[in-house]
């Protein structure tokens, strides 16, 4: 449901930049992007604990896993945020 909510809210402060130009709305649209993000990163966490839980043997390679989860997330959240930054700037 939050991701629902964000995937919205970027739709509209989208929107809102397309039509009216560059206001506040680009800050908010990035920044829910930046949750969408984590919520993107909760979801497959919680997912590959629900695999995990539900095999018969303990899954040794989870932990390989979630790593790579938290780096390709956090360079999401970065590669978001630069993009913010560059065009803020320009």
């Amino acid at each position: 449901m939050l991701g629902a909510l964000d995937l919205n809210f970027v739709g509209h402060a989208y929107q809102s930049t397309i039509t009216k130009g560059a206001s506040v709305q680009l800050v908010f649209g990035f920044e829910y992007a930046i949750l969408l993000t984590i919520v993107v990163n909760i979801t497959i966490r919680y997912a590959l604990h629900t695999i995990d839980l539900n095999s018969e043997n303990p899954w040794d390679n989870k932990a390989v896993f979630l790593l790579y989860t938290e780096l390709v997330m956090g360079e999401s959240c970065h590669t978001t945020q630069y993009i913010f930054q560059i065009i803020l700037v320009s």
